[in-house]
């Protein structure tokens, strides 16, 4: 108990390796304390060690077998690894138990997305909105796998509802961008981009939207200046020179 209270008074501290030296030391007192091995892979996560991770919680899991929140930590963890078919499990895995846990049904939406799922991701995105409405990140995710399965004026909604949950996010500026280039309407995705290097000016990816609608629309003087604005902000983003 002592060790894992000094453990968590170092974590609030910011001070993740002392942390997990005092973690180590609690799991070798303790070695089947599932709360215990979940915050030492919490810090393994965070340390860089995602592999590490993986293996605490399996450890944990098989002690709390039916337990969401460690599924999708779990899934969270192989995901940083680089498994995504993995996190894929673990994330279902977590929501079969636990169908109104947010964390589960938002992070499966966003591995299906990056799996190119799209319908399943939209249909477990909906699930994560509808649990908590007010959580902008999930509209934001819904709007842009919905782009992604090819209904940007569907996509173009939710990510309204991301930007009044959120008005200063040039995440979501940016994507309402992409959702209105789908939809062919490159003065408003402009309008958009502008709107992402408003709010945040060093954005490398907002100038090069920008950079490639002033092109497609024939105005080459401003094309230019914000693909130099690209190559200044990231210079190895070749595709702007």
């Amino acid at each position: 108990g002592a060790l894992i209270g000094a453990a968590l008074q170092k974590l609030r501290a910011g001070q993740a390796r002392e942390a997990d030296g005092l973690l180590q030391s609690a799991i070798a007192q303790a070695p089947r304390d599932a709360d215990l091995l979940a915050v030492a892979a919490g810090v393994a996560r965070q340390l860089g060690r995602a592999g590490e991770a993986v293996a605490l919680l399996r450890r944990a899991l098989a002690e709390r077998p039916q337990f969401a929140p460690l599924h999708n930590s779990l899934g969270a963890a192989l995901k940083a690894a680089g498994d995504l078919a993995g996190a894929r499990d673990a994330f279902e895995r977590a929501a079969q138990l636990q169908p109104d846990l947010f964390d589960a049904q938002f992070n499966l939406g966003l591995v299906l997305d990056a799996q190119g799922v799209h319908a399943e991701a939209v249909a477990a995105l909906r699930r994560a909105s509808a649990i908590d409405p007010r959580r902008a990140e999930a509209h934001e995710a819904l709007g842009n796998a919905l782009v992604h399965a090819g209904e940007p004026a569907q996509g173009l909604a939710a990510l309204r509802q991301a930007a009044a949950l959120r008005p200063s996010s040039a995440s979501v500026a940016h994507n309402i961008g992409i959702a209105q280039e789908a939809l062919g309407d490159d003065e408003a995705a402009l309008a958009a981009f502008r709107d992402a290097v408003r709010l945040a000016p060093s954005q490398a990816l907002s100038w090069f939207a920008i950079g490639n609608v002033e092109r497609r629309l024939g105005r080459h003087t401003a094309a230019v200046e914000a693909y130099a604005k690209t190559i200044e902000l990231a210079p190895n983003h070749l595709d702007a020179h």
